[in-house]
């Protein structure tokens, strides 16, 4: 041997490194790139263009062992404001040092993922009526305002919410569980201001009276409004209205029909007679109009005098007069039970000989329950 050379070779540990972007109900057309600093080679997802939900993936590069560099990224359309970022990482044996990346011997490819989630007020309502629904009984509608957004829906100028009800009605007030409630008696109008935290909620009571003067079997029909700041722009660019969970759909406004009571003639003292509002009961159920409708059976306190005014009543009241439930309305039935209950009779007394055969309210118990509905 006269030239012995001998080369230790020492060949670094590489792994690929691909960045890609994602977007999570991202904002149309809202673009970013993600990139990586301080390896040898740099990676870039490539500009990466929102459709709602996809993902941009870049092409891969060589890192080596024992590197350390940033993962970052820039927005060009939009801003960082507008989205909650994750960044993950697989095939890396270091875990992250938040957005830094340590490459390992081990590591082989790794793949690292910035993720955008589009943060935003979601708000919408529903809307419920509770009460006797007698005239001048008092309703009290019952508004939920829930956030189902992953952002605070703000407390923006203007109302976030509106309520004007009918004239059938008579607002009396308004209180919520946050922010500022206010009845404006004077307009019938109730509105809100406040924020609802993500996931949050706020519950509106509304307090009203229904006018005396509102027929029986007046549909009454109500729907509030509702507005908010769905991107976060300080201003309540969104719009919905609230809706009867009672009914299916979505959007539905919120009703109730007005019921009638037996003081036919709107006495005040007594509210309930035989002699006259039972009189009248089964006078309107033979088919009597006109002066034969009323004459001689009007209390001294009545109200309610005019024998077309009474019809009307009547005609609201259509099968809340059907005391059997039978499906028909019957003087012979329905009338004699409406009399007798206002003389005071209950029990058998009450019912003997009163209802129809096969009817759905065929007992004591069952007519003077129903009766009682009648008589509030």
């Amino acid at each position: 041997d006269t030239a012995i050379v001998c080369t230790q070779t020492n060949t670094r540990k590489q792994a690929t490194l691909t960045l890609a972007k994602t977007w999570v109900n991202g904002k149309i057309s809202d673009t970013a790139t993600v990139t990586s600093a301080g390896f040898t080679n740099a990676a870039s997802s490539g500009l990466s263009i929102s459709i709602g939900n996809n993902t941009t993936t870049g092409s891969s590069v060589v890192v080596f062992a024992g590197e350390s560099g940033t993962i970052s990224e820039a927005f060009g359309v939009s801003n960082t404001g507008n989205y909650v970022a994750t960044l993950a990482c697989t095939g890396n044996a270091t875990p992250l040092s938040g957005n830094t990346l340590t490459v390992t011997p081990g590591d082989i490819t790794i793949v690292c993922t910035e993720s955008n989630t589009f943060t935003t007020a979601q708000v919408s309502g529903t809307k419920v009526v509770s009460g006797s629904f007698f005239p001048g009984s008092t309703v009290t509608y019952s508004v939920v305002l829930n956030n189902t957004g992953n952002a605070t829906a703000a407390d923006n100028p203007g109302n976030e919410f509106s309520d004007v009800l009918p004239s059938s009605l008579t607002l009396v007030s308004a209180t919520a569980t946050g922010g500022t409630a206010v009845a404006t008696v004077g307009t019938n109008t109730v509105t809100w201001n406040g924020s609802i935290a993500p996931a949050g909620s706020v519950a509106i009571t509304i307090t009203a009276t229904i006018n005396a003067a509102v027929l029986p079997g007046t549909v009454i029909t109500n729907q509030g409004a509702i507005a908010f700041d769905a991107d976060l722009n300080g201003t309540n660019e969104s719009a919905t209205t609230t809706d009867d969970p009672a009914v299916a759909g979505a959007n539905n406004p919120t009703s109730f029909t007005v019921r009638g009571t037996l003081n036919i003639d709107a006495s005040t003292t007594p509210k309930y007679d035989a002699l006259t509002d039972g009189l009248i009961a089964i006078r309107y159920m033979l088919g009597r109009t006109g002066p034969e409708l009323t004459d001689n059976a009007l209390g001294s306190t009545a109200t309610r005098t005019d024998p077309v005014a009474i019809k009307a009543y009547f005609d609201g009241m259509n099968l809340q007069l059907d005391i059997d439930g039978d499906g028909t309305v019957d003087a012979m039935s329905d009338g004699l039970l409406i009399l007798r209950y206002l003389f005071g009779l209950r029990g058998d007394a009450l019912i003997s000989g009163a209802f129809t055969v096969g009817a759905p309210r065929n007992t004591a118990a069952l007519i003077e329950a129903y009766l009682q509905t009648l008589v509030p």
